[in-house]
C-alpha cells in the first residue's frame, strides 16, 4: 500500500478530519462542530427551499393553470421531488457523512463521478447565492423605493442599479460573516428566519381566507383557448426548481448532534419537501381568494396586491414582502452554508486545492471555502436581474444530472455488509430510485428546452455559465493531479466514510 496509517488509536469521530500530508502520513486536523439538532436540519432544508420567487410568479401560475391547476401542479411536483428526496435519504443511510452527493457518488461510481457531482452542486449553491443577492436588492427596493439609486450599466437589456447592487453585495458579506463565526450561530439564525417566515405567511393566509371570497378561485383550471392539461403542465415544468434546497441537509450530517440518527435525518429531508409543498399551496390559495382573477392578471406582485386589497392598506400588504425577504435570507444562508461544506469535502479527497479543506482552529469553520463562495456569488450578482431566469433554469437543469446519478447509484448498488442498514425495503429500493431517475431525466429535458424559449441570446446564458464553471473545475482538477494520484482509495474512504475506520487505527 502506497500510504500507511500511523499505528495509533484514532476515534471514528475524528476520522473525517484526517488529511494527507507530505510523506504519506496522517494527521488530525481541526474538526467541524457537532451541534445541529434534527429540528435545525429541518429548518436548514426548508429554509433553503423557500425563496422569493413565488412573490413574482404566483400571478403567472394562476393565469396559466387556474387555482386548482396550480395546486395540482405543486402537489404533483412535490411528490416527485419527495421521491428524489427519499433517494437522498437512502444514500444518507448508507453513507451518513458530510459531503452528500460527493460521498454518495464516490461510493457508487468512483472519484471522477464524485467530482462531477460535487462540482455541479457547488455551482448550484455558489451561483445560487448570486441569485439571492440580486433578488434582495430588488425586494428591498419595493419596500424602500429610494434605495434603487442610479443606473450603473445595462446587462442583457436590463438596468443594474447602484443601490440594489450594493445591497446585494453587503448582504453577501454579512452572510459570509455569519457562516464564518460558526455553525451554532448559523443554525440559530436559520431557526429565527424560518420561524419568522412561517409566522408572517400564516398570518397573511388566515387574513386572506377570512376576508377573501372563495368564489374568486374560479376558474379552477386554465381558461379557453388553453387546455387544462397544457396549463397545468406549463406550471409543473417550473415547479421542481422551487423545491431545490433539500439537498443541503446531507451536507450538514457531519455536524449533526450525537443524538440525531439516520431516521431523524430522513424525516428532516422529507418533511422539508412536504412542508414546502404545503407552503406553496397556501400561498397560491391566499392570492387566489383575495381578488378576482382579472384584477390579479398583469400584476408584477400579485400576492402583495392581493393582501393589500384585503387589508385595505398598501403598507399592511408589505407584510408579504417581508415574508418574501425572510424567505430570501433563509435560502441565502442555507445554500451558502452547504456550498462551503461541499468544497471542504472536494478538497479533502484531493480533487481541488487543499487550501479549501482548511478549518479555522478557533471557529471550526472552513474559511477559504467561505471566501470562494462569497467571491463567486458576488461576481454573479454583477450580471443583474436579467440573469435571474437563466440562473434558475441552468442550475435546476444541472442538478437533474446529480439527481439521476444518485437514483441510478441506489438502483445498481445494493447495500454491502458494512452498510447493511437500509431505509427503503427490498421492493421500494428498486421502485423509488427507478421512478426518481425518470423524473430527474424528464426535468433535465424540460430545462434544456426552456433555455431556448423566448431567449434572444445564443448560446444561452445558462450554457455559458455551465461552460465557465466546467473550465474552472478542469483547471482545479489538473493542478492537483500529483496530490490526487498520491492519495489511495483507502485514504479517501477513511475521509469520506469515517464510520468504517478501524477503531484500532490499523490499515
Amino acid at each position: 500500500m502506497a500510504h500507511v496509517m500511523h499505528q495509533r488509536r484514532i476515534p471514528a469521530a475524528d476520522a473525517a478530519a484526517l488529511r494527507l500530508v507530505r510523506g504519506g502520513s496522517w494527521v488530525v486536523a481541526p474538526a467541524l462542530r457537532k451541534e445541529l439538532s434534527a429540528v435545525q436540519l429541518f429548518t436548514l432544508g426548508f429554509g433553503c427551499i423557500i425563496g422569493v420567487g413565488w412573490i413574482i410568479l404566483v400571478g403567472e401560475w394562476l393565469a396559466n393553470a387556474g387555482s386548482l391547476g396550480t395546486v395540482l401542479a405543486f402537489v404533483i411536483g412535490g411528490c416527485g421531488m419527495a421521491l428524489i428526496g427519499l433517494c437522498y435519504c437512502e444514500a444518507a443511510t448508507r453513507f451518513p457523512v458530510a459531503g452528500g452527493e460527493v460521498a454518495y457518488c464516490y461510493g457508487f461510481f468512483g472519484l471522477r463521478s464524485a467530482f462531477v457531482a460535487g462540482w455541479i452542486v457547488v455551482l448550484t449553491l455558489a451561483v445560487g447565492t448570486a441569485f439571492e443577492a440580486i433578488s434582495v436588492g430588488w425586494i428591498l427596493a419595493l419596500i424602500f423605493p429610494d434605495i434603487s439609486g442610479p443606473v450603473l450599466y445595462f446587462a442583457w437589456g436590463e438596468p443594474v442599479h447602484a443601490g440594489r447592487l450594493l445591497a446585494g453585495l453587503v448582504g453577501m458579506v454579512l452572510v459570509a460573516a455569519i457562516n464564518w463565526v460558526g455553525i451554532r450561530e448559523t443554525a440559530r439564525l436559520q431557526d429565527l428566519i424560518t420561524y419568522g417566515l412561517i409566522g408572517i405567511t400564516l398570518a397573511c393566509v388566515l387574513v386572506a381566507f377570512w376576508a377573501g371570497d372563495w368564489a374568486n378561485l374560479q376558474p379552477l383550471l386554465a381558461a379557453p383557448p388553453k387546455s387544462a392539461v397544457a396549463g397545468t403542465l406549463s406550471v409543473l415544468a417550473m415547479i421542481p426548481l422551487f423545491y431545490l434546497g433539500f439537498n443541503v441537509v446531507p451536507q450538514a450530517i457531519e455536524e449533526k448532534g450525537e443524538r440525531v440518527g439516520s431516521r431523524q435525518v430522513t424525516a428532516a429531508i422529507v418533511l422539508a419537501i412536504l412542508a414546502a409543498m404545503v407552503f406553496y399551496v397556501l400561498v397560491v390559495l391566499m392570492t387566489a381568494v383575495a381578488l378576482p382573477r382579472d384584477q390579479l392578471l398583469g400584476q408584477d406582485l400579485p400576492a402583495y396586491v392581493a393582501i393589500s386589497a384585503v387589508l385595505g392598506s398598501a403598507a399592511a400588504g408589505k407584510a408579504v414582502l417581508v415574508a418574501g425577504l425572510l424567505g430570501l435570507v433563509s435560502s441565502w444562508n442555507a445554500i451558502f452554508f452547504a456550498g462551503t461544506r461541499v468544497l471542504l469535502v472536494l478538497a479533502r479527497i484531493g480533487t481541488i486545492p487543499e487550501a479549501f479543506a482548511q478549518i479555522h482552529p478557533g471557529r471550526g469553520t472552513p474559511g477559504n471555502a467561505i471566501v470562494l463562495v462569497a467571491i463567486v456569488g458576488s461576481l454573479g450578482s454583477l450580471l443583474g436581474p436579467a440573469a435571474l431566469g437563466p440562473m434558475v433554469n441552468g442550475l435546476g437543469t444541472a442538478m437533474t444530472l446529480v439527481f439521476a446519478m444518485i437514483a441510478y447509484g441506489i438502483l445498481i448498488a445494493p447495500a454491502d455488509g458494512t452498510s447493511a442498514a437500509r431505509l427503503l425495503g427490498p421492493r421500494l429500493v428498486k421502485i423509488v430510485p427507478a421512478m426518481a431517475g425518470l423524473i430527474a431525466v424528464g426535468l433535465g429535458i424540460v430545462g434544456l428546452t426552456q433555455a431556448y424559449v423566448g431567449r434572444k441570446m445564443f448560446p444561452p446564458l445558462e450554457w455559458l455559465m455551465l461552460l465557465l464553471w466546467a473550465g474552472l473545475g478542469l483547471f482545479f482538477w489538473l493542478i492537483v493531479t500529483a496530490r490526487r494520484r498520491a492519495m489511495s482509495d483507502e485514504a479517501r474512504r477513511r475521509i469520506l466514510f469515517p464510520q468504517r475506520v478501524d477503531p484500532a487505527g490499523t490499515s
